[in-house]
C-alpha cells in the first residue's frame, strides 16, 4: 500500500472511532471536520500516476501521515479512558490538540497548490490562523462546560469540585495505588469454622427488614453482633437435606474467604412441631448495604470512594 493509500485508511478509522467518543467530543469532532477537508488534495494526488507525486507531494503525505497518528490517539484515548482519568485528564485537553491542529494547518499550505484557483480560497480559509484559534477555544469551552456539567450532576460541593481540579497529580497517584493494591496478594488470617448453630445461642434484638422470602434481624451470637436471615418458606422442610446443602455452601464460601466479602457464621435449624425454622447467620453490618451507605451520604471525599471500590473489586478479583 502506497503512502497515499496509507493516508485514507488511517483517515477512515478516525471517522469511525468518531462515534464511539465520550469525552472532548467538539474538539475530536472539529479535528475530523479538518481531515476530512485535508482528504480533497489527497484524493487528487490518488487520481494521478504514481510517478507524477513529486518528492514534495510524498513528503507532505509524510507529515500527513504523523499527524493522522496523533490525531488517531486522541479519538482512540477519548473513546476508550476510564471516566476517572477522563475526569482527571480533561482540563488540560487544549494542549494535546494544538501540535496536530497546527500540523494539519502546514500541511493545508501545501496540499493548497494542488487545487484550482476557486478551490483553494475556500480551502485555506478553513485552515485561517484566526478562524481556527477561535474554533479551538470555543471547542475547549464547550468541553470544559459539558465537563462542569457532569460534575456538578453528581452535587458534589464547590470545594471539592476545586480539589478535584487542583489536586490531579495527587488523583492520579491514588488511582496508580489502587492498581498496585489489586495486584498484591491480600493475607487472610484463618477465621473460625462455619457451623450448625443452637437456637439458645442465637439473641434476637431489632427487626430490620421483612420480605416475602424471609425476616431480617439484629442479633448477638456469642456476644458478636450479627445479621439473622430467617426464612419463611424454603424449599425444602427436610433436615437432613437442609444440612447436605449447607454442608456443600461451606465448602462453596471456604473458598471465598476474603476480609472483604460478609462473611456467614453457620445455619440455625430449629425444628417446632415437625415444622423446622431456618435461619443464616451472618456478619452484621451496621452502616447497612453499600446502597444505604451511598443514599445517606451523598458526598463522600475521594479517598473513602477510593477505598470502597478498592475494596469491592478485591472482593470479586480473585
Amino acid at each position: 500500500m502506497d503512502i497515499v493509500e496509507r493516508v485514507l485508511s488511517v483517515a477512515q478509522v478516525i471517522y469511525a472511532q468518531l462515534e464511539q467518543v465520550k469525552c472532548c467530543r467538539h474538539q475530536c469532532q472539529r479535528l475530523v471536520e479538518r481531515i476530512q477537508i485535508l482528504l480533497e488534495p489527497v484524493r487528487i494526488l490518488r487520481a494521478q500516476p504514481r510517478q507524477h507525486i513529486s518528492h514534495h507531494e510524498e513528503e507532505l503525505m509524510k507529515k500527513l501521515l504523523r499527524a493522522l497518528g496523533e490525531a488517531q490517539k486522541l479519538v482512540m484515548k477519548y473513546s476508550q479512558t476510564s471516566w476517572i482519568q477522563k475526569f482527571l485528564r480533561a482540563r488540560s485537553t487544549g494542549e494535546e490538540f494544538v501540535w496536530v491542529n497546527e500540523s494539519l494547518e502546514d500541511i493545508a499550505q501545501g496540499l493548497s497548490l494542488l487545487l484550482q484557483a476557486e478551490q483553494k480560497q475556500a480551502f485555506l480559509e478553513a485552515f485561517q490562523s484566526k478562524i481556527c484559534r477561535r474554533q479551538d477555544a470555543e471547542d475547549l469551552r464547550d468541553d470544559r462546560a459539558f465537563l462542569d456539567q457532569v460534575i456538578a450532576s453528581t452535587e458534589e460541593p464547590k470545594d471539592v469540585v476545586e480539589e478535584i481540579y487542583i489536586d490531579r497529580e495527587c488523583m492520579e497517584s491514588k488511582v496508580d495505588w489502587m492498581q498496585s493494591e489489586l495486584n498484591k496478594k491480600v493475607k487472610v488470617d484463618k477465621r473460625e469454622d462455619i457451623t450448625e448453630i443452637k437456637r439458645d445461642q442465637l439473641t434476637f434484638h431489632r427487626h430490620l427488614q421483612d420480605t416475602e422470602s424471609y425476616d431480617l434481624y439484629e442479633g448477638e451470637y456469642l456476644k458478636y453482633p450479627v445479621a439473622i436471615k430467617t426464612f419463611k418458606r424454603p424449599l425444602t422442610t427436610d433436615p437432613v437435606k437442609v444440612r447436605d446443602i449447607f454442608e456443600k455452601e461451606i465448602q462453596t464460601l471456604k473458598k471465598f474467604e476474603s476480609p472483604n466479602i460478609l462473611r456467614m457464621y453457620g445455619i440455625c435449624i430449629e425444628e417446632k412441631d415437625g415444622s423446622p425454622c431456618f435461619s443464616i447467620v451472618m456478619e452484621y453490618c451496621k452502616h447497612g448495604t453499600l446502597r444505604d451507605v451511598l443514599n445517606k451520604q451523598q458526598h463522600l471525599s475521594w479517598d473513602i470512594r477510593i477505598r470502597m471500590a478498592l475494596g469491592a473489586a478485591r472482593g470479586l478479583y480473585r
